[in-house]
C-alpha cells in the first residue's frame, strides 16, 4: 500500500498540469507560472490527497491496533506457553515422584512376599522339626523302654533254650501272679516243647506246685496262653488229668514234671516267661 502512494501522487499532478496547459489564457512570466502552479498543486494536492490520507490513517490506526493485538496475543501466548511449560514441568514431577513411589511399593510388595515365603519355609521347618523331634522321642521312649525291658529281664531272667524264663518261690493266686510276671516284663509261663518242659522242671523244687500261664476259664476243655489268648500249642497232663475236683479248677500248675488242674484261688509259686530280651 505504502509503495503506491508515491505513483499515486504523481498521477494526480499529471493530470491537473494537462488540464492547466490545454486550457486558453495568456503566456505568463516564468516567476507567476511558477507561483500559481505552487498554489494551484497545494490546493488540488490537499484536496486530492486528503480522502487517500484518511484513507491511510485509518489503515495505519488498523495496522496499529492489529499490532497491539498481535503484541497483546503474543503476551497472552507467552503466558500460555509458560503456563503450559510449568504444568509440564509440575506432571514431569508428578511422573517422577509416581515411579519412585510405584517402584518403593514393588519392592515393598516384592518383600512382604519374601517375608511370606520365609515365613512360609519358616513354618514349613517348624512342623518339619517338631514332625522329626516327635518321631525322634517316639523312637527313643521305644528304644529306652525295651532297654529298661531288657535289663528287668536280664535282672531277672534266665535263657532256657529260645526263652528266657523266670522261677520265683513268691506264692500267689493264678490272677495275681500274672500281674506280678507282668510287672517284671513277661507273662505267666507255656511251653512249646517238652525240652522246655523238661528244662524248667529240672530246676523247680520237688512237691511244689508252680502256676502256669495256661487256663480254660472261659471256656471249659478249651485250654488257652494267658499272654496271646490263643490255643496252647504243647500240653503234657499228669496221669488222669485235666481232672476237675470242682466248678474252680481251671488253672494248670506244673508238678513233678507234668500238669495238673487247680483251683485258681490257691496261691502257688510262680513261673514267668518272656519271649525276648
Amino acid at each position: 500500500m505504502y509503495k503506491l502512494t508515491p505513483i499515486l501522487v504523481i498521477s494526480l499532478i499529471a493530470v491537473h498540469l494537462n488540464g492547466s496547459l490545454a486550457g486558453p489564457g495568456d503566456i505568463q512570466s516564468p516567476r507567476r507560472q511558477s507561483q500559481d502552479l505552487e498554489t494551484s498543486c497545494s490546493a488540488f494536492f490537499f484536496s486530492r490527497l486528503r480522502p487517500v490520507m484518511d484513507l491511510l490513517a485509518e489503515h495505519q490506526e488498523s495496522v496499529n491496533q492489529t499490532r497491539a493485538e498481535q503484541r497483546e496475543m503474543q503476551i497472552q501466548l507467552a503466558s500460555v506457553q509458560e503456563a503450559i511449560t510449568s504444568v509440564k514441568a509440575s506432571l514431569a514431577s508428578m511422573q517422577t515422584q509416581m515411579d519412585t513411589d510405584l517402584s518403593a511399593l514393588k519392592e515393598t510388595q516384592q518383600a512382604e512376599a519374601r517375608d511370606k515365603r520365609w515365613q512360609g519355609i519358616e513354618e514349613s521347618l517348624k512342623d518339619t522339626i517338631s514332625s522329626t523331634l516327635q518321631s525322634v522321642q517316639i523312637n527313643l521312649e521305644g528304644q529306652l523302654k525295651n532297654i529298661m525291658h531288657n535289663f528287668r529281664l536280664s535282672m531277672n531272667y534266665r535263657k532256657i533254650n529260645s526263652k528266657y524264663f523266670y522261677i520265683s518261690d513268691t506264692e500267689k493266686t493264678w490272677s495275681d501272679a500274672e500281674k506280678y510276671c507282668v510287672d517284671k516284663g513277661g507273662h505267666l509261663a507255656t511251653f512249646e516243647s517238652e525240652e522246655e518242659l523238661i528244662a524248667i522242671s529240672s530246676m523247680l523244687n520237688r512237691g511244689s506246685r508252680y502256676w502256669l500261664g495256661v487256663s480254660d476259664k472261659d471256656k471249659w476243655g478249651e485250654f488257652v496262653s494267658v499272654a496271646s489268648g490263643k490255643k496252647v500249642s504243647y500240653l503234657k497232663w499228669s496221669p488222669g488229668e485235666p481232672d476237675y475236683w470242682n466248678e474252680l479248677m481251671h488253672c494248670v500248675v506244673l508238678f513233678e514234671g507234668a500238669m495238673r488242674m487247680n483251683e485258681c484261688n490257691h496261691s502257688r509259686p510262680i513261673i514267668c516267661q518272656a519271649d525276648d530280651m
